[in-house]
């Protein structure tokens, strides 16, 4: 799991750095592990500052509650940010 969020934040990083000037809009699919995209959307909140905004829809995030699994709980919290429809949280967007 730490390796595929390495290579997730390597490639995610490497498109930034292309273009620094522009918006970067990255959608990650295929993922079933929300600790994944809580640890990316982590480490790239730290990279790009106050400028990253990632979105979890409502619906994917409901599917990973009603796995109800212990150790996604954490991630969960992060990726919900206090209960909004349309989780916020990246310039990168369908995280």
């Amino acid at each position: 799991m730490k390796q595929l969020t390495k290579v997730l934040l390597m490639r995610i990083l490497e498109q930034m750095e292309r273009e620094p000037s522009k918006t970067n809009i990255v959608r990650i699919e295929g993922i079933d592990n929300p600790v994944i995209y809580s640890d990316v959307c982590e480490q790239l909140k730290y990279a790009a500052g106050n400028t990253f905004v990632a979105k979890l829809t409502y619906e994917r995030f409901q599917q990973f509650e009603r796995e109800n699994r212990e150790e996604w709980k954490q991630a969960l919290v992060f990726l919900h940010q206090g209960g909004e429809r349309q989780l916020q949280h990246s310039a990168h967007r369908g995280v």
